[in-house]
């Protein structure tokens, strides 16, 4: 199945909830209660094409619930007792996966529900509570859902749900007709023809303003941060919509829409970190500055961020080889992988895509995206993780110093189809190393593992 356990120890040490990722208290499977509780859970889950369930942490406050702690947690979740209990009430079984992630000397269980819905699921018996309470209804259909205040919880879908669910069914199916049609037909993706004159003058303004911001706000904050090179995008809904503002709701909003595809995303809410690195309004929007370099959870970092309710959208990553990645020794300055790029890019255009369809933005309405790498000059291209080689690839030096592409996507672009826009993205890039030609297939390959949450 999906779902990398270094994507699950990233979840588990930076919980968050969304409308794929869940977080619950300790419950007990073997009481009625439970029994309903896991199963609505799973059931909201496969509806959202995909997630985890987190037991064992507080949903408000994001930190691990330390009363109640059962002392055989592997007993109580076991695979073959989730899988047979959500077999009984499904009415279609589908399979759910069970890990154990470690934090603090606690083991927290984790119910992994892979992508790929095709046909919705309901309830096929009921389920009565020990006061004799109907708890679970025969041909019920859970989802997960947005409340009026941008929050995600798993409910009973409503009208309002059935556009998003039969959508995951039918980008699913696409998925197998595109893969036919992509070996006979050119590719049908291009590089953004220049779309206005107003829209490009407003991305390039929202990637200067978003770079200023930064460079503010670290004076303000007095942050001493090593050198580094950076990764910035500016994401631009042409007509994005009127009806939001930069309050809780909209923030929210961002929050539950993001599927955490990588354990530390882009345009990650963080509340459970240091009060410095908590998003705040400026100038109409929420930004933040999330800066950890002591690597909690895995990874150091250097991110920046600003959501604008107006549709503009500006991220700032500092380049992971630069900060000791996942406790590596590595020279900073010195290399560029060849395999982040490809998850950072293919995680911001479908995060793009995420944001503007749960603002309710048409789905012929067209995405711009302008994606900027600097302080690449004398790095060669490498790898930072084992098993994922080039031949000749460290001998692929750039001259140039900064590197932008522009592009364009639908917001109805079903996940099939995100990895030729990924490749037009990173032409660019990977041909300033000694003209580096990226594969097509490899794009493909990592870019079906950061959508399956299996890159950490």
């Amino acid at each position: 199945m999906q779902f990398s356990d270094e994507h699950l120890i990233n979840l588990v040490n930076n919980p968050g909830e969304s409308l794929n990722v869940e977080l619950k208290t300790w419950i007990d499977p073997e009481t009625p209660a439970g029994e309903a509780k896991i199963v609505r859970a799973c059931l909201a889950m496969y509806h959202s094409n995909g997630g985890v369930i987190i037991f064992g942490f507080d949903d408000r406050t994001l930190q691990p619930s330390l009363k109640s702690i059962p002392g055989n947690t592997r007993d109580l979740y076991h695979p073959d007792t989730i899988q047979a209990l959500v077999s009984k009430y499904a009415s279609s079984p589908f399979p759910v996966e069970v890990k154990f992630i470690e934090r603090d000397g606690t083991e927290y269980p984790i119910l992994c529900i892979e992508a790929g819905i095709r046909t919705p699921v309901a309830t096929k018996r009921d389920l009565k509570g020990e006061n004799g309470k109907l708890i679970i209804k025969k041909d019920a259909i859970f989802v997960r859902s947005l409340n009026s205040n941008g929050v995600a919880s798993t409910t009973e879908a409503t009208y309002g749900d059935w556009e998003r669910l039969i959508n995951f069914c039918f980008d699913n199916r696409e998925a197998d007709i595109g893969r036919f049609v992509r070996r006979h037909f050119k590719d049908l993706t291009k590089i953004i023809d220049r779309e206005s004159i107003t829209s490009e003058s407003i991305v390039d303004e929202i990637i200067k303003f978003g770079m200023n911001r930064f460079t503010e706000t670290k004076k303000e904050q007095s942050s001493q941060l090593p050198q580094h090179g950076a990764f910035e995008v500016a994401l631009l809904i042409p007509n994005g919509p009127k009806m939001y503002s930069a309050n809780q709701t909209f923030l929210n909003l961002i929050n539950s829409s993001n599927p955490y595809y990588s354990g530390f995303p882009f345009w990650k809410i963080s509340t459970g970190i240091k009060p410095e690195n908590r998003p705040y309004v400026f100038q109409e929007a929420w930004e933040a500055l999330l800066v950890n370099l002591e690597a909690f959870g895995f990874v150091n970092l250097i991110d920046f961020w600003r959501v604008d309710p107006k549709g503009r959208f500006y991220h700032r990553r500092a380049l992971y080889e630069d900060l000791e990645p996942f406790g590596q020794k590595i020279e900073p300055m010195q290399v560029l992988d060849f395999t982040l790029p490809i998850w950072f890019v293919a995680e911001v255009i479908a995060l793009g895509i995420q944001f503007a369809r749960n603002m309710e933005v048409p789905s012929d309405e067209r995405l711009l995206f302008k994606f900027r790498w600097s302080n690449l000059k004398g790095r060669r291209l490498a790898s930072i993780f084992p098993g994922r080689q080039f031949p000749f690839l460290n001998t692929k030096v750039s001259y140039s110093d900064e590197i932008v592409t522009d592009i364009g996507v639908a917001v109805d672009t079903p996940e099939s189809a995100l990895f030729q826009h990924v490749h037009e993205a990173l032409k660019r890039l990977y041909e300033a190393f000694d003209g580096f030609e990226i594969p097509k297939n490899y794009v493909e390959q990592e870019t079906g593992a950061l959508l399956a949450h299996q890159t950490g």
